[in-house]
């Protein structure tokens, strides 16, 4: 299992070859990245593009992950983006902050509140879920 690690490298491909090697055959893999393109691609701008910058956005998109179970000749259990908008994804800088900068947090402390209404999980998007998760199985 591996939540949150491969968008951290630039050749993520050779990371999970390395997962792989760990793996027997018929062996379940899981990887999951979040999902900083859509909404949180010009939310995550404004209040940290450093943060950004230390991510491999190429990795958050289900055609990643088809290309990987191509690749490295694995079947697809399970790939999808998960959960709806999850302003705890989002994470301002230290320090000084602008006007814009603190609209946006005093906007997302509104909506950590209304992320306690569980039947907004119903709305997986690209554009809006926070995570995508792929489970694949090791052919044998």
């Amino acid at each position: 299992m591996s939540l949150g690690f491969i968008e951290h490298f630039e050749n993520p491909d050779q990371v999970v070859a390395k997962h792989l090697d760990w793996l027997k055959e018929g062996g379940t893999l899981v990887i999951g990245v979040p999902n900083f393109r859509g909404i949180y691609h010009p939310l995550q701008s404004i209040l940290d593009r450093n943060l950004l910058e230390k991510h491999n956005l190429g990795t958050m998109s289900l055609g990643f992950f088809q290309a990987l179970a191509h690749k490295f000749d694995l079947d697809i259990q399970y790939l999808s983006f998960l959960g709806s908008f999850e302003p705890a994804l989002l994470i301002p800088s230290d320090g000084k902050r602008s006007l814009k900068q603190g609209l946006l947090i005093l906007l997302i402390r509104i909506c950590l509140r209304l992320r306690r209404f569980e039947w907004l999980d119903r709305f997986n998007h690209p554009l809006f879920s926070s995570y995508i998760m792929g489970v694949f199985v090791k052919r044998t």
